[in-house]
């Protein structure tokens, strides 16, 4: 039976077999995959531009462009704006605007827009079908496709604006005039984009006013954003970043936490920039458990680890702040401020090797950046090395003139060369920059001190201390300052507060020491001298003095 069955397969005709059909598979198999892959595109948003409507009159005015020239135009522009808004650069026709784009870098904001795609260009046909034009059914029946129309309306033979209108009863959107030139187009095809995005996708344009700087432009867009777009995720964060870079933290955090609760807490940018308005309001503990959030989101964000690190920098854990630097910089070796924040944390530790390694990296990647060759300055300062130190310093000033920190510390390490005429001369630049800077003005007492000017340097420890009341340091240096003059009553009450503000202010204790013995106070004198040998036992003006005072209080009780 079976091999009869096999002979009767064997001689049936060949017309017959079902091979005869496979072309048809094909074809419905690849039109059903192009059917899923329009309706998969169908879902995203679109915009489609019909070409504008010129009037009869613009033939005999011969106008440099046509109706599907403002169409195309306008497509491009859309293009562009998104293209900004998303950071990328800005090509033609608005690369003028690109200009203005801010780079966020630090503890700044991460701007979302929700997802928009810009008009599809597919070519590709099956048997006469345009894949473009299916999936402009399916966005049809899906109600996800915006058709634009717009007119050239002439003002003069000289000039024209664009009115434009949405398919869903959106705008109208009109320019203001534009002269009749290629760049006249342009630019009003760029206006007329931007009035379409307010209108039709705020997330975007608040993007783009952001990025550009123009905060306020962008608060006003959010405000008016319409009820059904309220709650979107992309709008609060977006309003939020704005608000903050106007210096709003508390406005900000509220629109980040909507945000974050709008899209049920799986939203990375929201929490990375609530932590950054929470470092900014001082929050530290806050902002670090939002960092952690954002991590635990998205474990491979750089910003997220190099801000966290700087978060517990500040909270003074150094190890956990090393931790989050090291991997950043595993994420992305080449991430320039992440260098520098570990250098600066290495310092505090004591590093002054690695700290320095850190800032020639960090200055190797960007030699331009004032920061490092500051910050290299001062490690190389702890280093002994002075020449190099004065060297970074400097170069730090070539690159930014009113680098007032910068200066400051140039006249620290002039000081310590001995060179106190230049040291003078550079904190006298600080304080033309920077008038309100509490520490150059205790360094330029110090300095005016050292030079024997005691009513100058008195001069500049009481600015000091009238900018900043907490100043320790400037505290103790009045002390010391009047108790050469021979104030020893000013001496010793300027110690003591500087003391009440920093117990163990060893410099403190001694010049204290000094005033008490120099008011007679023998004992008190002692025990000063004694406490400040305690907290430091290599400290030889202390130890010095005490031996005077001990040799002094010896005399004292022999004659009795």
């Amino acid at each position: 039976m079976f091999r009869l069955r096999i002979a009767q397969f064997l001689k049936a005709p060949l017309n017959k077999w079902p091979w005869r059909s496979i072309p048809n598979y094909l074809f419905f198999s690849l039109l059903f995959v192009v059917v899923c892959y329009a309706y998969w595109n169908g879902r995203q948003q679109t915009t489609v531009i019909t070409p504008f409507y010129l009037p009869p009159e613009t033939n005999e005015m011969r106008l440099p462009f046509g109706g599907e020239t403002v169409a195309n135009l306008l497509s491009d522009a859309i293009a562009s704006l998104l293209r900004e808004a998303e950071g990328q650069p800005a090509p033609p026709p608005c690369d003028s605007m690109a200009q203005h784009k801010q780079e966020f870098g630090g503890l700044e904001g991460a701007l979302a827009i929700a997802p928009v795609k810009v008009p599809d260009r597919v070519s590709v046909k099956v048997k006469g079908i345009s894949v473009a034009a299916l999936i402009s059914l399916a966005r049809g029946v899906l109600y996800r496709q915006r058709v634009i129309t717009g007119d050239v309306i002439l003002d003069t033979r000289n000039s024209f604006r664009l009115l434009a209108h949405g398919g869903k009863g959106e705008g109208p959107w009109r320019t203001d005039p534009y002269p009749t030139t290629f760049e006249g187009l342009q630019e009003a095809t760029c206006k007329l984009a931007e009035q379409v995005w307010k209108s039709t996708g705020p997330d975007v344009m608040g993007a783009v006013l952001i990025r550009r700087g123009e905060y306020e432009a962008a608060v006003d867009l959010y405000r008016e954003v319409s009820p059904s777009r309220a709650n979107r995720p992309e709008s609060h964060n977006n309003f939020g970043v704005a608000l903050r870079m106007l210096g709003d933290p508390e406005k900000a955090i509220a629109e980040y936490k909507k945000a974050i609760s709008s899209s049920e807490g799986r939203f990375p940018e929201a929490r990375y920039n609530l932590a950054n308005a929470l470092v900014d309001k001082g929050d530290l503990s806050g902002a670090i458990t939002e960092y952690r959030e954002t991590l635990r989101l998205r474990p491979d964000s750089p910003d997220a680890h190099n801000n966290l690190g700087a978060a517990l920098e500040q909270k003074g854990d150094l190890d956990g702040a090393i931790t989050e630097y090291r991997e950043t910089l595993r994420l992305k070796p080449d991430y320039v401020e992440a260098h520098n924040n570990l250098g600066n944390t290495l310092m505090l530790e004591g590093d002054l090797d690695g700290a320095i390694t850190e800032y020639r990296e960090a200055l190797r990647l960007k030699p331009d950046l004032p920061g490092a060759h500051n910050n290299l300055g001062a490690a190389l300062v702890d280093k002994g090395d002075l020449n190099g130190a004065i060297t970074e310093y400097r170069e730090a000033l070539r690159l930014k003139p009113d680098y007032a920190e910068a200066r400051n510390n140039l006249g620290g390490a002039l000081t310590f060369k001995g060179d106190l005429d230049a040291a003078v001369a550079e904190y006298r630049k600080t304080l033309r920059l920077r008038p309100d800077y509490p520490q150059a003005h205790s360094n330029l007492g110090a300095v005016l001190g050292k030079k024997g000017e005691l009513n100058g340097a008195i001069t500049e420890y009481r600015e000091a201390l009238r900018l900043k009341p907490d100043y320790a340091e400037a505290h103790n240096n009045l002390g010391g300052a009047l108790g050469r003059k021979g104030d020893q009553d000013g001496a010793i009450t300027e110690c003591r507060e500087a003391l009440r503000l920093k117990p163990d202010y060893v410099e403190a204790h001694s010049n204290l020491g000094s005033a008490l013995g120099n008011k007679g106070d023998l004992d008190a004198a002692i025990a000063e001298m004694r406490q400040a040998l305690r907290l430091k036992p290599d400290f030889p003006a202390a130890r010095s003095n005490l031996n005077k005072i001990l040799a002094k209080k010896a005399l004292r009780e022999s004659k009795h």
